[in-house]
């Protein structure tokens, strides 16, 4: 804002430097012709100097325009590493909770196989403590195979949250990245109206 205001404080200075030049030039006790060739010395002059502003606000304008854009890139770059990332651990994360299940499923399947074993062995003699046991074991496996799905949902519903998370995350970034990208434009807007 404060580059507006200097180049508006320049402009003013050149053009009253240029009024100030054409004044004294007519208050100058010369020849027609003479004042005539300094007039149109001072307005070519004037006009190079205008000239030269524009050149220097066109520059400014395009190291602006660079810059946002370069800007913008970084941030697309970022955004896109970070999402990359964090959906690289989200299937790790995945991927090792399943092998994880997997694993505490056989380990249930071979426990309910050893205890079906040992309680046939039994025999007549103990059937009534095979029977018992095999209840325990049913009632065991049944409360780990309900402490594994509880567990298994409650990952899932971590995994879930943190997904959700690192899009409305990534979004608010986007958001905001585009915010930066219009206040840019519109100051750049703003300045090829000022020269305008």
């Amino acid at each position: 804002m404060s580059n507006n205001n200097n180049g508006g404080f320049f402009l003013g200075a050149l053009f009253g430097a240029s009024i100030a030049g054409i004044a004294a030039l007519l208050y100058a006790p010369k020849p027609g012709h003479e004042l005539r060739a300094d007039i149109a010395d001072e307005v070519d002059n004037m006009l190079v100097r205008a000239q030269d502003y524009k050149d220097q606000a066109m520059e400014r304008g395009m190291e602006f325009y660079d810059s946002a854009a370069e800007a913008t890139e970084d941030i697309k770059v970022n955004l896109k590493y970070n999402a990359d990332q964090l959906k690289t651990q989200l299937n790790g994360i995945s991927e090792e909770m399943a092998h994880d299940f997997d694993n505490v499923k056989e380990e249930l399947k071979v426990s309910r196989d050893i205890v079906s074993e040992e309680a046939k062995r039994a025999g007549d003699v103990l059937s009534q403590a095979a029977k018992d046991s095999s209840e325990y074991a049913k009632i065991a496996a049944d409360e780990i195979k309900q402490t594994a799905q509880e567990s298994s949902e409650q990952i899932k519903d971590s995994s879930k949250d943190v997904k959700e998370d690192a899009e409305q995350e990534a979004k608010e970034l986007k958001a905001e990245a585009e915010q930066e990208v219009e206040e840019i434009k519109e100051d750049f807007n703003e300045e090829d109206t000022a020269k305008a």
